[in-house]
């Protein structure tokens, strides 16, 4: 037969294991919540901070180049102008100070241009400057002729492309010949009355934007790179070319709606042959996307340990309310054998015990009442 001190125990070690699951058990759960969103969000607040640091530069061109567009159009006989050559020459003149003064006043440009139609002026018609040595002044450099078809019609994108798109357009990094330097281009064709005139046009190296990438930092493991719309990879400092992520459907739809996800609390996770991690996003004004990903299992390190300093919490309250039960299950049960064994010596007929009653409490009442019948 179990004694009520091992009843009275299991039932204060039952009642303490319970409390201690379910109040670890929240504890953990709200300990990893908090660290994933925490872990999300300074992932998130490294990539938009670096990724506003680089639309800062993308931003100072776009102004550039715009206000060299508008600019342009100081005439509303641009088309009879351009196809006049004494005309044209003249304004040509009056619109260099402008175009110079554009490059030198945007941050990171190392080219700049107006080129105008072919169909209404010159094939080689506009404005180019450049600089031969990044640290020296804007130097005028001989202007594309258009007409002059290259085998490999790629190296004309920074005129075609914004023609085609009828809007301003970022290109994607290419190898300039002029500059002999990978550049971003940043384009805008210019129109007047429907009529093409031409485009206008900035570059800024790419180098100076991997610069800026590669002074990113994320915890140990943690790096940043640049991955275009279509996630092909522009740059990565490791020199990976394939994109890690297999589920590419996933992927862009969290792309999607991390644009709206403005307290950054999401990243994405992914696997890979060195483990699992997670990466975090930003879209820059160039379509291109920065990303920065780092080590799930350095990320969850310090949630790690804290899950586990918990636990061990738990252990220990859990050892002391047992051992604590232990002694407040022999105060109660010390008496109650006294009582036991008086009730028995007044059995067999003794009536001059005395009953110790040293409990002010229930038990303490019951040991008097007995005394009291002897």
């Amino acid at each position: 037969m179990k004694s009520i001190q091992t009843k009275i125990v299991a039932l204060i070690m039952m009642v303490v294991m319970l409390c201690s699951v379910v109040i670890g058990g929240i504890g953990i759960w709200h300990l990893k919540t908090v660290s994933e969103q925490n872990s999300a969000q300074i992932m998130n607040l490294g990539c938009r901070e670096e990724g506003k640091r680089i639309e800062h530069i993308f931003h100072s061109v776009e102004q550039s180049v715009k206000i060299v567009a508008h600019n342009t159009l100081q005439t509303q006989r641009m088309e009879t102008v351009l196809g006049d050559s004494t005309l044209r020459v003249m304004y040509i003149e009056k619109l260099r100070p402008i175009l110079l003064a554009a490059a030198n006043s945007t941050e990171g440009a190392v080219a700049a241009y107006i080129h105008f139609n072919p169909e209404i002026a010159p094939s080689d018609s506009g404005l180019f400057y450049s600089k031969t040595d990044f640290s020296e002044a804007f130097l005028v450099q001989p202007v594309t002729d258009l007409d002059d078809i290259p085998e490999d019609m790629s190296v004309l994108d920074w005129y075609y492309k914004a023609v085609e798109a009828g809007e301003a357009v970022w290109l994607e990094p290419y190898y300039n010949g002029k500059i002999e330097e990978p550049v971003i281009s940043y384009v805008v064709p210019i129109y007047q009355k429907e009529i093409l005139i031409g485009v206008a046009g900035m570059d800024i190296l790419f180098a100076d934007i991997v610069d800026k990438i590669a002074e990113v930092s994320a915890l140990d493991t943690g790096i940043a790179y640049l991955v275009n719309e279509q996630n092909e990879i522009m740059y990565h400092p490791e020199g990976k070319t394939e994109f890690p992520v297999d589920d590419i459907q996933g992927w862009n739809q969290f792309v999607a709606e991390s644009q709206s996800d403005v307290e950054g609390k999401y990243v994405y996770e992914y696997r890979d042959e060195n483990g699992k991690h997670k990466l975090a996003c930003f879209g820059l004004d160039n379509n291109m996307r920065l990303l920065l990903s780092a080590s799930t299992n350095e990320i969850d390190a310090d949630n790690n340990k804290m899950v586990k300093a918990v636990l061990f919490s738990v252990m220990i309250i859990a050892v002391i309310c047992i051992i604590g039960s232990v002694f407040i299950s022999q105060s109660i049960i010390r008496p109650l054998k006294d009582l036991t064994e008086a009730s028995k010596k007044i059995a067999e007929g003794n009536l001059k015990i005395t009953i110790p009653s040293g409990n002010q409490d229930e038990v303490g009442e019951l040991a008097d009442s007995l005394q009291q019948t002897v």
